[in-house]
């Protein structure tokens, strides 16, 4: 997508469809002066600014947008059809199909038609929301009666985001996108909580290769069909990675299984975590559990041909994107933050602020830097803030707010390199031939 199709892609949705969805969800009941778009605007650019503006701080936002407004008046608009208004704008924000100008090109993402990233993240909502999006225990183990889980995916090579709203109690493989259909060629990789056998024999008859952690429950056979003891043929191991062609669960999956020896300190830290894990439910882990810490365990349908050992622990490294992006959701957005009570108003600046961050993602995808092995989206994402109100000022105009994503792209090229790291390389450079080989920690 180039700079100027984003520029009308931003007026269409942030513009055009945002009035549309104002009316039809009663947020605008007859012409007035706050309107889905400008109301829209003042807000994702606003937070954009600074995530935890106060109302005062936002009417700043407000006047570029052409809205006069008072505080109180601004305060005022958050209610049920402004939540209604808010969610649908967003959903329809996550479906778009946005496509990297130049996408990120290695040997390696070259292998396969898509290379697919998935996950989940989860915000707590106020109970009076406890009905519309039921929560559950969190990892803390304190426990959100009410939560929403943003389920989302990245495509790596072309940057596409796209993402669904469910319930916090929703299991992750019962999301839309866990089931989505995929290109054939291409490659889903995904944590435990989407590990599904059946789901894998689906991708696999469809043409579609998986990655994945192998789940220490799971019944592991040799191609014979013969049950293993998988620890005691890892004790038996005398090289740091050893690769075995295995059948998985009752389904008999084909499947290799690609074990990696950890260092002794990481073992350690997996064990520490164990046990804090289990102390919070008053449990013990097992001695198979401990022992299995020393080792990272994971399984594909892709052939050595097509994806060798090293290769494969640099592209489940590539989990990382997404935890990223969902970092700098909470982190840099602060989408699961506010600083007020109202509760119309925290789930409002829930979904404005993750249309926000789309945005931004957007405009680093359309950029020149997305193709860059050593960008850094911490640095994109606070030179897109710095640029927030020139956006904002821009907006109206077709031409001069492509003038000015194009001056913006020429920052995001020159400021949005990562720091040179000499013991640790960052995920893009693993996924490059040279640097192939660096392995999990």
């Amino acid at each position: 997508m180039t700079i100027n199709d984003l520029s009308v892609r931003l007026q269409n949705k942030i513009g055009r469809v945002a009035d549309k969805l104002a009316k039809e969800t009663g947020f605008v009941q007859r012409q007035r002066k706050v309107s889905g778009s400008n109301f829209i605007q003042t807000l994702i650019f606003g937070w954009l600014i600074r995530p935890q503006a106060s109302l005062t701080e936002l009417l700043s936002s407000a006047h570029q947008r052409n809205l006069e407004i008072s505080a109180q008046g601004l305060d005022k608009r958050f209610k049920e059809e402004t939540v209604h208004f808010c969610q649908r704008l967003l959903e329809d924000m996550l479906l778009e199909v946005v496509v990297a100008k130049q996408g990120v090109k290695t040997e390696l993402l070259e292998k396969f038609s898509q290379v697919r990233v998935i996950d989940t993240t989860v915000a707590a909502l106020p109970e009076m929301f406890k009905v519309q999006w039921p929560g559950t225990s969190a990892g803390d183990g304190k426990s959100n009666k009410a939560a929403l889980k943003v389920e989302a995916s990245l495509e790596l090579k072309q940057g596409t985001l796209q993402g669904t709203l469910l319930a916090g109690k929703t299991n992750d493989r019962k999301g839309a996108l866990a089931r989505a259909d995929l290109p054939v060629g291409s490659l889903q990789i995904a944590d435990l909580g989407y590990f599904s056998l059946q789901r894998m024999g689906q991708l696999d008859v469809s043409g579609v290769y998986w990655l994945s952690r192998l789940r220490q429950d799971t019944i592991v056979c040799d191609r014979q069909g013969r049950v293993w003891d998988l620890l005691e043929q890892l004790r038996q191991c005398d090289k740091t990675q050893q690769e075995f062609e295995v059948k998985l669960g009752h389904q008999h999956l084909n499947a290799r299984l690609l074990a990696y020896r950890v260092p002794e300190e990481v073992a350690a830290r997996r064990r520490d975590k164990l046990r804090r894990t289990y102390q919070k439910h008053s449990g013990t882990p097992t001695k198979r559990s401990l022992e299995l810490c020393s080792w990272t365990l994971l399984i594909t349908n892709a052939p050595a041909d097509k994806l060798t050992m090293e290769e494969a622990a640099a592209l489940y490294g590539s989990r990382w994107q997404i935890e990223l992006t969902f970092k700098l959701w909470k982190q840099h957005m602060k989408i699961d933050q506010s600083v007020s009570k109202n509760p119309w108003r925290i789930l409002c600046e829930l979904y404005i602020k993750l249309m926000a961050a789309l945005v931004q993602h957007w405009i680093v995808q359309s950029s020149s830097c997305w193709q860059q092995l050593n960008k850094s989206l911490v640095k994109a994402y606070k030179v897109i803030s710095s640029h927030a109100a020139c956006l904002s000022n821009a907006f109206d105009c077709l031409p001069t707010l492509t003038a000015t994503l194009e001056k913006l792209d020429r920052s995001l090229f020159d400021i949005c390199r990562q720091n040179s790291r000499k013991k640790k390389l960052n995920t893009w450079k693993k996924l490059a031939p040279n640097y192939r080989g660096a392995g999990l920690s």
